[in-house]
């Protein structure tokens, strides 16, 4: 995309120098070709703190609602992990304009309800499953941004991408250490 976008600014560079009457170059040409961009990273962010808030928010209830000691484990790492991160995700919102939000999003939301009418192992499988899911997708954000976003962002989502994949690893040895044990009572 760096490149795609390198390559219009360079032939419209060049259409201006061939006939300066038309097309000059302007502000607001350079503005409207970085605003994909801008956008693209702007949404990241603030779906990264969502993400970051929910995941903080579902740790916490695991905590009180798991029977499994390693979703218990897991858990917990969710919440040191995710807490750890608010500092510099917080500092990449600032730098990129974005508004912290002030809640998790619908999606999010509707998990926790879901999850907070569980219990035990029906708790831990949704749990356990909810998070494979979340961090599947995490990952796969996070690799798009290490190569189309802003320089900051591209910083930022590089140096938390192992996490999520370590946290996704971890999601997935847990899901089928459930998924080997007998189902108890429901």
């Amino acid at each position: 995309m760096l490149t795609f976008v390198a390559t219009l600014a360079g032939a419209g560079a060049a259409a201006a120098q061939q006939n300066p009457s038309k097309n000059p170059p302007t502000q607001t040409s350079t503005s409207q070709m970085a605003s994909p961009k801008t956008s693209e990273s702007e949404t990241f962010v603030r779906n990264t703190a969502q993400g970051t808030m929910a995941e903080v928010a579902l740790g916490q209830l695991a905590q009180s609602k798991a029977e499994s000691p390693a979703v218990k484990q897991f858990a917990q790492r969710m919440v040191d992990d995710h807490s750890k991160n608010e500092e510099p995700l917080r500092n990449l919102a600032k730098s990129v304009n974005v508004t912290w939000p002030s809640e998790v999003g619908a999606k999010h939301q509707e998990l926790q309800r879901k999850l907070s009418g569980l219990q035990g192992a029906a708790f831990d499988r949704a749990y356990m499953s909810a998070m494979v899911d979340d961090h599947k997708h995490e990952v796969g954000e996070f690799q798009k941004a290490t190569k189309s976003a802003d320089p900051n962002v591209q910083a930022y989502a590089s140096k938390t991408l192992p996490v999520l994949q370590e946290h996704l690893t971890l999601a997935q040895n847990v899901q089928k250490e459930l998924s080997t044990k007998a189902p108890s009572g429901r």
